[in-house]
Formats: structure tokens, sequence, C-alpha cells
């Protein structure tokens, strides 16, 4: 079936950031997500405004546009590249997804940070690959979605409360969450990509959002159990859960990455503290261990998701 390749200018390389170059070029710049534009292009297309000629060449898929270097652009396979988009989830249900570029960054504290922990020892860490992660916690409504129930214990008739009670052996496994949601992905038109929980560097790379602080507002905890600053992030020091997307979200757009509920993150870590804790677990670098194997449905643990393009993995 023929595909339709865009013609990347520099500038557009420049908004995207530090992508692999090889695979840039075998990506589509904007566009609907789900949908790859099937029109072919003519010969007669008139010139890009960016002054960058497209020239159309024959290939194993169809007619597809290269640079007059000769560079092929745009393939079916790769996933385009947004800044965000929208995934269409059963029962009419969406979940919004925020592209987060590779960088280095600092994980970890300074032992001078107030609610400083031992495990949170401060180094440099690298994000290699671009990813996208979950706008806010999953939802009671979007698992249930995929699963066609939740297992959370508060239940206020509202299906935009976090999904709690999540336990690690929920997720992973022959028709656990993840293998459902990859199933959702492989049966729609999202199939490129491949969900999975984020590592920890990951996730906290994206919380911080480009900060080194305690908070990712840029502010440091002034007090361990109730902080002003922080009530205007986070949900914490309260005595059950709330709606997502009710707090401030970090210059990345992602809401909820402190307090509410911990998150789960690949290497079985939970992440960002809870509805439960005081301030000193709503921090950025904070962490809780958990146990992958464990029976225990704890109110206070929930998750996000992270989508990577499958040619990737």
């Amino acid at each position: 079936m023929p595909i339709t390749a865009a013609v990347l200018t520099f500038s557009a390389l420049a908004a995207v950031g530090a992508w692999q170059m090889d695979a840039i070029k075998q990506r589509i710049i904007g566009g609907n997500p789900e949908k790859v534009d099937e029109a072919t292009p003519t010969p007669d297309q008139p010139e890009d405004p960016s002054g960058d000629v497209g020239v159309e060449t024959q290939t194993e898929q169809g007619p597809a546009k290269t640079t007059e270097t000769g560079d092929l652009l745009g393939v079916a396979e790769e996933p385009p590249i947004r800044r965000d988009f929208i995934l269409p989830l059963p029962n009419n249900l969406a979940m919004h997804f925020r592209l987060v570029e590779e960088g280095t960054f600092g994980m970890g504290s300074p032992k001078q940070e107030l609610g400083h922990q031992n495990d949170e020892r401060l180094r440099q860490e690298t994000i290699l690959e671009p990813f996208y992660i979950g706008e806010t916690e999953v939802t009671q409504g979007q698992y249930a979605s995929i699963m066609g129930e939740h297992p959370s214990q508060y239940r206020f008739g509202s299906s935009d409360y976090p999904a709690e009670q999540v336990r690690f052996s929920d997720l992973m496994g022959p028709e656990k969450f993840f293998d459902r949601f990859n199933r959702h992905l492989r049966e729609s038109e999202s199939s490129v990509w491949i969900a999975m929980l984020p590592s920890e560097a990951e996730w906290e790379y994206a919380c911080r959002a480009g900060t080194s602080t305690a908070l990712y507002d840029g502010n440091d905890l002034k007090d361990t159990f109730f902080d002003q600053n922080l009530s205007k992030l986070a949900y914490f020091a309260q005595s059950r859960t709330t709606q997502v997307r009710t707090r401030r979200p970090n210059d990345w757009g992602l809401y909820d990455m402190l307090g509410n509920v911990w998150e789960w993150t690949a290497e079985g870590t939970l992440r960002g503290g809870s509805w439960s804790e005081g301030a000193a677990s709503s921090r950025s670098a904070s962490r809780l261990r958990g146990k992958k194997d464990s029976s225990v449905k704890d109110p206070r643990f929930g998750f996000r998701i992270v989508l990577k393009g499958r040619s990737s993995q």
C-alpha cells in the first residue's frame, strides 16, 4: 500500500530534539498518530516553504519522498513524532500521552535535601531514547476498559480516580494488564506502539521535567509532613485518593507525578508518594521498595504507562 512520507526540514528536526538521526528519517512529523495519510504524492507537488525540495522515489512499499541528497523519509511501520497525542480505549474512553525526549539528568537527591534517604544516592543518568508517558496515573475507568473491572478500594462514582490496590503481579504476565493492553494496541491503528511500565530512571526524569530540586516546580521542601507549596502540586497527607488532574502539572504536562498513589516501575520500586504519607514521600527522588510477588492489595499503589515504538524493542 503506498505510503506518504513528509519532507523533514532542518527546523523540524531541531524542534524534535536529538533523536537518533537514522531513526528520525524513518518517522513522520505531525499528523494523526493513529492513522497515516495514504494519498500518493504527485511529481508536480509544490516546493516545501522551507526550501527543501521533495523528489519522488519508487520503493518496495510504493512512492516515497526523499530529499535531494537521497535520504528516504518515512515508512509506515514507524510511529510519528508528536509532542502529545490521545489514544482511544474501549468504552469510549481515551488515554493522553506526552512525549519525553532523551537527555541526561541528576537522579537521586543531595544529602542536604530535606527528607533525603540513603537509597537516593545522587548520580548522573542518561535516557538514551525518547518515549511517551501517560499524562496521568491510569484511572479506574481506563483500567476497567482493558480488564473489565478494576481492583480499587476507593470508589466514588467517577472513573477519574486512580486505579489502586494494583499489585505488580496484576500488571505482568499472560492475560494481565499489559498483555491485554498491548493486544488492544495490536488490534487497533496503534499497533506501532508497545506499552510497559517506566524504568525508575525514566520515571524520575519525566517527573523532574528538567529540575534538580525536591519538587518539580523548582522548590525544595520546607517541612517533611505538610508543605504549603507541595500542596499545589501533589495530593498527600490525606485520608483517601482524589481524582487525577486536580493539582498543577509539571513543565512537561504530567499530572500527579507526586502524591495521590505510589506508581510502580519496571524494577518493582514505587515512586512519587501517595495520598497517605507526608510531604517527605512526595519528592521527585523518593522511593518505596515494593515486592513483585506480593499478594497484598495496597490502596496506595497504582501506576502509569510508557509507550515506545515496537522497532526500538
